[in-house]
């Protein structure tokens, strides 16, 4: 009989005995259900938004270019300033970091019939594609031939190609003026959608390349902003120190008649300042709420299996009495801790994936869902449950069938 109940008895009576914890104590066992799942629902929402700022972060930093810093004007306070950044500057950047990839562009808006909104125009050099890191998927960038010859070449993205069906050799109307496709480009995961990092700093999917030279045809030689630029780019070689060139363009571009401060330097931890103060603001506080939730919930299944033990000493003792041996015991208290957590966590993460994945659209933070959202609150949950349990799962392993003889 002993050999008997160690081999199926115990397997066999699991359900049963947790639908009887259940039954004779459901009050202690929803509190219990509830508190893990809202903590697991809290911790799922938190490990979404802080992936999604993580894979916000990778594209913002991806579609500003590996080891590429940006100049633009600054704002300044008073109008008697001077904060242009022409081409001159950037010339005079190329001639003195000859290691150094340099870029500028020039920004424009555009309307095209049968493109809803505007579409941004972005005059350029033959730079702009290494210096981006931008793939080329059909045709050629803008070269240096095109630039020096104002040539009317133009280069658009996938995204515009899609949509609007364009092909290499069509030829298409800016601003009055027909330009020839030359080129489709895009990011490796086909889409240069800008990232909050300024206008000027992230082009956008509905975009067209042309040459910078070409930008004299939509301003007038008197203008005060002809030679003006936008952005001026700079790609800092791998093996080459970024901090210690960054501090070399500050140098270069201050002087009798400059000064460093009416430029705005952009570059990639500027970029993720902002959101790296949001993930430490998310995290505590979402975190939080996740932390105290899930104590709660492990503090109020751990009153719950101590008042199951004492409860069913009487239970506890026939099965010693039966050959049940005190791991028997223990383990019997820990699976039912690990079930009702597990199905805790499987009811709270499964119903945040389903709301997070229809409101995704409408959450004022960036979601990303993948197994990390799904598996670590589930194990989370089983670690839960095992830590919890172990106090009253000793104590229900050191029951003798005396004692329970006594109880009886």
């Amino acid at each position: 009989m002993k050999e008997n109940f160690n081999k199926a008895g115990l397997p066999g009576r699991v359900l049963s005995d947790i639908w009887d914890g259940i039954r004779f104590q459901p009050a202690r066992t929803g509190l219990s259900f509830l508190a893990i799942c809202v903590g697991m629902i809290s911790l799922t929402v938190l490990l979404a938004i802080l992936g999604g700022l993580s894979e916000k972060s990778r594209m913002m930093i991806k579609e500003m270019g590996a080891n590429v810093f940006a100049i633009l004007p600054q704002q300044l306070e008073t109008s008697s300033e001077t904060n242009e950044v022409r081409e001159a500057h950037a010339a005079l950047i190329a001639a003195n970091l000859s290691d150094c990839q340099v870029s500028c562009a020039r920004q424009f808006k555009a309307e095209i019939p049968g493109v809803s909104g505007t579409v941004n125009l972005v005059a350029t050099d033959e730079n702009m594609k290494n210096v981006r890191q931008w793939h080329l998927f059909k045709g050629r960038f803008i070269d240096l031939r095109d630039v020096r010859n104002s040539e009317r070449n133009a280069v658009i993205t996938k995204t515009m190609s899609h949509t609007r069906g364009w092909e290499i050799g069509q030829v298409i109307n800016l601003k009055s003026e027909p330009f020839t496709i030359v080129g489709i480009i895009g990011t490796e995961d086909e889409t240069m959608e800008p990232e909050n990092a300024g206008s000027t700093i992230s082009t956008g999917d509905k975009s067209i390349f042309v040459p910078l030279s070409t930008s004299k045809l939509w301003l007038d030689p008197g203008q005060n902003d002809y030679y003006n630029l936008d952005t001026i780019f700079v790609r800092v070689p791998e093996n080459v120190d970024f901090n210690l060139t960054f501090s070399a363009v500050q140098r270069l571009l201050t002087g009798p008649y400059e000064n460093a401060g009416r430029f705005a330097w952009i570059t990639p931890e500027v970029l993720l300042r902002n959101i790296r103060r949001l993930q430490t603001t998310i995290g505590f506080t979402v975190g939080s709420v996740a932390l105290l939730c899930i104590i709660l919930g492990g503090t109020t299944l751990m009153s719950l299996m101590v008042a199951n033990v004492r409860d069913r000493i009487t239970e506890i003792g026939l099965r010693r009495a039966l050959g049940a041996t005190p791991a028997d015991i223990a383990v019997l208290f820990v699976l039912e801790a690990c079930l009702v957590t597990g199905i805790a966590s499987i009811t709270g993460t499964t119903l945040t994936h389903l709301v997070l994945l229809a409101a995704r659209d409408y959450f004022p933070s960036p979601i990303h869902l993948d197994a990390l959202t799904i598996i670590t609150p589930v194990v989370l949950s089983l670690v839960l449950g095992i830590f919890f349990s172990y106090g009253p799962a000793r104590m229900a392993a050191g029951i003798s069938p005396s004692e329970a003889l006594r109880n009886d």
